[in-house]
C-alpha cells in the first residue's frame, strides 16, 4: 500500500514537471510575440555608407593634390629622332616623316638612316649621336634586327620566335650606336622589324621611332613610369573601390537589400577594370618584370570586364530579350574559356586570339546592343537611363576594336573614358542602395520575427493536441483506478502505474520532438495508453492490432490523438462493449493506417475545421498536409462507430527505407 501512494505522489511530480514545461513554453511565445524588433541595427549601415563615401573624397583629395603638386624632373630623358626612310615589305622607300603613321601589319618594315639627338626642351634636332650611345628601343609586340654600317647584325629579344611567348609583350631593349663604315664614313643603320601578329599593336612602328631615348637606365625607367602613372593611379583607385563596392555586396547579401546581385556584378566590372587600367598602363614591364604574366593578365583583365559588362546587361532585361542576351553571355564565356585554353598549346599565343575574341565578343555585343534598345519601347524610365547607359558602355568596345585593328587610337582609348562616368554614378548609386533599402531589411528582421511566432505557434498547437487528450476527467479517472486497485490488486496497480509514468513522459518528450518520427515510436504511446485504458475498462473495450508494416514516419502526434478520441468520444460512450481496431498497411504510392471504433459515432455534418470543435483531428489533419503531403479521411456513423483513414505519400527513394526507432 505505502508502495503504491510513494508512487502515486511520482506521478503528482511528473504531472508538474509537465505544467511546469507547458507554462515556460506559452512564456517563451508571449515573449517573442511582445518582442520589438532592435532598431539600433539600422544605424550600421548608415555608419557604414558614410565611412565609405568619407574614403571615396579622401582618395579624390589625395588625387587633385597629386596632380597639383606634381614637379618637373631634375633631369630630362633626351628623345631620339631616326632620320631617313622606309619601305614595307618589297615595296618602295619612302621618307620617315614625324607624326605620319606607319602601319604594322602590312608585312615587314625596314627603317634605314641614322640616330639624331633632340632637345629635351624644345624638342628641335641636334647632332647625330656619337658611336657608343646606348639607345632604348620600345618593341610593342615586334620583333627585330638591326643592321650596323660594317653589315654586322644585332637581333632583338623582343618576340623572337625561338624563345616563343616568353618573349611577348611590350618591352624595351638597349642599342648601342656602331661606329661608322671606315671606307665611306657612312653611319647609316639599318631596322628589319617583324609584327608576328595580326592584331592589336597596328601602331607598333610609330611607337617604336616615338619613344626612342637615351639616358641612364634608372633614369629611362623612371620617366617612363611617369609617363604612364596617370593610368595606374586611375588603375589603382578603381581597384581599391572595387574591394569597397564588393564588401557592399556582400553586406547587401546579408541584410537581403534586393539589388545585391548587381552591386555584386558592379564590383567584379570595377575589380577587373582596375586590373585592365593598371597592365595596359605605358611601360608596365618596368613596374611588373615579369613580361609574359603582364601580357596574359591584360588579356584575362581585359575580356573579364566585358564579360561582367554584359553580365550586369543582362540582369536589367526582361522575358525573351533576357534570355537571348543569357544564352549571348554563356557564349563569350566559351570563347573565352577556348581562347584560355587554346594558348596552352607551344603553338598558339594568347596574344594571338585577342583578335578572334574582340570579333566574336563586337557581335555579342551587337545581340546584347540589339536586346537592350529593342526593350526600351515599354521600359520604365529608370530602365530606359539603364539600356541607353549600357547601349553606350557597350558600343564602345567594338568601335574600339575597329580602331585598334586600323590603327585610329590606342586600343580601349574609348572604353576607357567612358567607364570612369560610369564607375562614378555607379559608386554613387551604391552608396545610396543601402541607406534606400535599409526598410527591406526591416521587413525581413520583422519576417524572421513573425517566422519564430509561428514556430512557437505551431509548438503550442502540439501542446494543445496533448491537452485535448490529457483532460482532468481521464487523469482524475486514472489516478482513482490506480487508487482502488492498490487494495484489491496491488501488481496490476503497479503496473498501471508505470503504464502511466510512461504515458506522461512520453507526451512531455513530444514536445520536443522533431516534425517527423518513426511510426514505431508514435505506435508505442498508443500503446501505453491503450494499456491504461484496457485496465480502466477491462472487458468494455476489446482492442485488436494488424501492423502490417511499421518502416516508415509520420508527423509527431498523429495516431495518439486519433486513438485518444476513438476511446474517449466513441467507445467509452457506448453501452456494452466495444471494439478499437488499428491497423497498416504499404501500397505502391503509399502508407495507410486505420483507426476504426464501434462505438456511438458522430455525424460527420457536425465536424468543423476551425479549431473549436474536434481540436486533434483539425490539428492532425493540417500537420499532415504541411509536413508530408498526407491526408487524413474521417468517416462516421451515429449508432456504428468511426473510422479514421491517414494516408502518407511515399518520397522518391524512400519505398524501401528501413526506420528504426
Amino acid at each position: 500500500m505505502i508502495e503504491c501512494i510513494w508512487k502515486i505522489f511520482s506521478l503528482s511530480e511528473t504531472c508538474a514537471r509537465l505544467a511546469e514545461r507547458i507554462g515556460s513554453m506559452k512564456k517563451a511565445k508571449e515573449k517573442n510575440t511582445n518582442k520589438k524588433i532592435d532598431w539600433s541595427h539600422i544605424k550600421t549601415p548608415l555608419v557604414v555608407s558614410g565611412i565609405i563615401a568619407l574614403f571615396v573624397v579622401s582618395l579624390i583629395f589625395l588625387g587633385v593634390a597629386y596632380f597639383k603638386s606634381s614637379q618637373a624632373n631634375d633631369i630630362m630623358v633626351a628623345g631620339v629622332r631616326f632620320e631617313g626612310e622606309y619601305r614595307i615589305g618589297e615595296g618602295e622607300w619612302q621618307p620617315i616623316v614625324e607624326g605620319e603613321h606607319i602601319p604594322a601589319s602590312k608585312g615587314d618594315i625596314y627603317l634605314r638612316g641614322a640616330f639624331r639627338m633632340i632637345a629635351p626642351d624644345t624638342n628641335k634636332p641636334l647632332k647625330l649621336l656619337s658611336a657608343g650611345t646606348t639607345v632604348y628601343l620600345y618593341f610593342n609586340h615586334l620583333s627585330g634586327s638591326a643592321v650596323d654600317p660594317s653589315g654586322n647584325t644585332r637581333r632583338f629579344d623582343a618576340e623572337h620566335e625561338m624563345i616563343g611567348e616568353d618573349a611577348c609583350a611590350a618591352m624595351w631593349s638597349g642599342y648601342t650606336v656602331p661606329q661608322p663604315n671606315e671606307q665611306d664614313g657612312s653611319s647609316e643603320v639599318l631596322f628589319v622589324l617583324h609584327n608576328p601578329h595580326s592584331y592589336g599593336n597596328e601602331n607598333a612602328v610609330d611607337d617604336f621611332l616615338e619613344y626612342m631615348s637615351i639616358a641612364p637606365a634608372s633614369l629611362l625607367e623612371k620617366q617612363m613610369l611617369e609617363k604612364g602613372e596617370q593610368e595606374r593611379t586611375v588603375g589603382l583607385v578603381i581597384a581599391i573601390s572595387s574591394v569597397i563596392v564588393l564588401g557592399i555586396a556582400a553586406f547587401s547579401t546579408i541584410i537581403h537589400i534586393k539589388y545585391s546581385k548587381e552591386i555584386w556584378l558592379i564590383g567584379l566590372v570595377t575589380f577587373f577594370a582596375g586590373g585592365y587600367f593598371l597592365f595596359d598602363a605605358f611601360a608596365v614591364s618596368m613596374w611588373s618584370s615579369p613580361n609574359i604574366v603582364n601580357t596574359r593578365a591584360l588579356g584575362l583583365f581585359m575580356m573579364f570586364y566585358m564579360f561582367f559588362i554584359i553580365a550586369l546587361s543582362v540582369t536589367t532585361l526582361r522575358n525573351t530579350q533576357k534570355q537571348i542576351a543569357t544564352v549571348t553571355l554563356i557564349a563569350t564565356a566559351g570563347v573565352m574559356l577556348f581562347c584560355i585554353l587554346v594558348s596552352f598549346s607551344d603553338k598558339v599565343k594568347f596574344y594571338d586570339t585577342w583578335g578572334l575574341w574582340a570579333a566574336l565578343e563586337s557581335g555579342a555585343v551587337a545581340v546584347i546592343i540589339a536586346c537592350l534598345l529593342s526593350s526600351l519601347k515599354n521600359a520604365s524610365l529608370p530602365r530606359k537611363l539603364s539600356y541607353i547607359a549600357g547601349t553606350v558602355l557597350l558600343a564602345a568596345f567594338p568601335l574600339d576594336a575597329l580602331a585598334t585593328l586600323l590603327g585610329w587610337w590606342e586600343g580601349g582609348f574609348g572604353s576607357k573614358r567612358l567607364f570612369i562616368v560610369f564607375f562614378v554614378v555607379a559608386l554613387v548609386m551604391v552608396l545610396r542602395v543601402i541607406p534606400s533599402h535599409i526598410n527591406s531589411a526591416i521587413k525581413a528582421k520583422q519576417l524572421e520575427a513573425e517566422q519564430q511566432a509561428l514556430r512557437l505557434e505551431l509548438q503550442e498547437s502540439r501542446i494543445s493536441i496533448m491537452l485535448s487528450q490529457m483532460q482532468p476527467h481521464f487523469i482524475f479517472n486514472t489516478l482513482n483506478t490506480i487508487y482502488h486497485l492498490c487494495e484489491i490488486n496491488p501488481d496490476i496497480a503497479r503496473s498501471t502505474i508505470s503504464s502511466f509514468s510512461e504515458y506522461l513522459r512520453n507526451n512531455i518528450d513530444t514536445l520536443g520532438q522533431s516534425d517527423m518520427i518513426a511510426f514505431e515510436k508514435e505506435f508505442s504511446f498508443v500503446r501505453t495508453y491503450l494499456d491504461i485504458e484496457k485496465v480502466r475498462f477491462d472487458d468494455e473495450l476489446e482492442i485488436n492490432f494488424d501492423i502490417g508494416v511499421t518502416s516508415f514516419k509520420l508527423p509527431v502526434l498523429t495516431v495518439q490523438p486519433l486513438v485518444e478520441n476513438a476511446v474517449k468520444h466513441g467507445t467509452s460512450k457506448k453501452k456494452g462493449a466495444a471494439e478499437l481496431y488499428i491497423s497498416t498497411r504499404e501500397t505502391e504510392l503509399f502508407y495507410e493506417i486505420v483507426i476504426r471504433d464501434t462505438g456511438v459515432g458522430f455525424d460527420p455534418s457536425d465536424y468543423t475545421d476551425d479549431g473549436h470543435k474536434h481540436i486533434g483531428i483539425s490539428s492532425v489533419k493540417q500537420r499532415l498536409a504541411n509536413l508530408c503531403d498526407g491526408t487524413l479521411q474521417i468517416e462516421s456513423e451515429l449508432g456504428k462507430g468511426t473510422t479514421a483513414t491517414v494516408r502518407i505519400p511515399k518520397k522518391d527513394g524512400t519505398e524501401n527505407e528501413n526506420i528504426s526507432g
